[in-house]
């Protein structure tokens, strides 16, 4: 189960939570992104997804992470990010 689904058009901040143990048949079981992401300290652990991205897919979103830590993902492309004509932004 997926725990988080952001849709086309959302603009979400996820901050300080921890998000873990979720699995997915497809891509994106902690975060399926596909809108303006932010992921600001947060824990995103243990997760699974059969394609990939199973701590966070950006599906042609724009996703910043800042501070946080994404350990022990599985998928078979890209454990824990998967993007996918997206944006990944770095802001220090």
């Amino acid at each position: 189960m997926r725990a988080f689904n952001i849709s086309v058009g959302s603009v979400v901040t996820l901050a300080h939570l921890t998000i873990t143990d979720c699995y997915h048949g497809d891509r994106g079981a902690g975060i399926y992104n596909a809108g303006t992401l932010t992921v600001l300290g947060c824990n995103i652990s243990d997760n699974a997804a059969a394609y990939g991205g199973a701590a966070i897919n950006n599906h042609e979103g724009v996703l910043t992470v800042r501070d946080s830590v994404l350990s022990n993902n599985a998928g078979a492309y890209g454990g824990a990010i998967l993007l996918f004509h997206g944006t990944l932004v770095d802001r220090k």
